[in-house]
C-alpha cells in the first residue's frame, strides 16, 4: 500500500492538478488526502475481489442445500 501511495503522490505532482489547499498547507495536507484515497480504493477492490471469489462457492452451497432439502 505504501508503494501505491508514493506512486499517487508522484502522479499528482506531475499532473499540476487544481490546487486543493493553499501553498502554505499543501505539503502537509496532500499526503493525508492521497493516503485516504488509496485506503478507500484498496478497500473497494478487496471487497469486489472477495465477492468474485466467494460467489462460485456460495452458489454451489446454495445448490447443494436446495438438492438436500428436496430429497
Amino acid at each position: 500500500m505504501q508503494d501505491s501511495f508514493e506512486v499517487c503522490c508522484d502522479k499528482i505532482l506531475e499532473s499540476h492538478a487544481i490546487s486543493l489547499f493553499c501553498e502554505e498547507h499543501r505539503d502537509y495536507n496532500l499526503k493525508y488526502l492521497v493516503m485516504e484515497y488509496v485506503k478507500v480504493r484498496f478497500h473497494l477492490e478487496s471487497k469486489r475481489l472477495r465477492k468474485l471469489l466467494v460467489l462460485p462457492s456460495k452458489t454451489k452451497v446454495q445448490t447443494n442445500f436446495k438438492i438436500a432439502k428436496n430429497s
